[in-house]
């Protein structure tokens, strides 16, 4: 959902890309790698990666191959952990914690020969975190692992995945709906307005309970009596 872009904000989506993400995010990215050339180095030399990238696709694609052959009948273990962040409300001056329990670790087998480009995005996603990089950011950080080159062509065009999420009792009985908006950790209250309101609001009328307008408020009759 959020890369289908309305054709009434095209302008302000323009205006997105060149002035934060194809210079501000340019920039922060160029400044990562730069500062962090040995750890990227000692991947390339793990993965036989050339120390200054593929010099071509021909190049890319004969490395690729190889890689297939190497985890042919691979299986990578991959752990995932939802968790929640603790909230806490202030009702009559008084802070109430909200503790929520986190939900079970899914764990779950991946065979490598069938998704190996996503289980060797995992490994930058690994060095991604651990130079302090926004994750969003792996598609030019990946293509800059393979050429050595900064190109937000491949920059996702927004900073916020916005999903809805719908809820069953069983297989066919629906429950209810909800908008759900994830930020990363470089997203900014103005991308909030800017990317998400035109895509949200057409959905708001599907969603279980949506009320347009709120109920008018009904008067009280206060008219005085007549006292003798």
């Amino acid at each position: 959902m959020a890369n289908n872009v309305p054709s009434n904000s095209d302008d302000a989506f323009e205006t997105y890309w060149k002035t934060y993400l194809n210079e501000v995010v340019r920039r922060k990215l160029e400044r990562v790698v730069s500062d962090h050339q040995t750890e990227i180095l000692k991947f390339r030399r793990k993965w036989n990666i050339r120390p200054q990238g593929f010099k071509n696709r021909r190049s890319y694609n004969t490395w690729y191959k190889d890689q297939l052959r190497q985890y042919k009948t691979g299986r990578q273990i991959v752990y995932e952990r939802v968790g929640e962040i603790p909230i806490e409300t202030c009702r009559f001056a008084i802070k109430l914690p909200l503790q929520r329990e986190p939900r079970k670790s899914e764990i779950h087998t991946l065979k490598i020969s069938k998704n190996f480009l996503d289980y060797f995005r995992q490994r930058v996603l690994e060095l991604a975190t651990a130079i302090n990089l926004d994750p969003t950011w792996i598609l030019p950080f990946e293509n800059y692992i393979f050429t050595n080159s900064v190109d937000m062509r491949y920059m996702p065009y927004t900073a916020i995945d916005i999903s809805e999420r719908i809820s069953y009792s069983h297989a066919y009985k629906e429950m209810g709906r909800s908008i759900c908006l994830t930020f990363g950790p470089n997203t900014r209250l103005k991308d909030i307005q800017t990317i998400w309101k035109s895509q949200v609001e057409p959905v708001f009328p599907r969603l279980t309970g949506y009320m347009e307008k709120s109920p008018r408020k009904e008067r009280k009759n206060n008219r005085p009596t007549n006292r003798r």
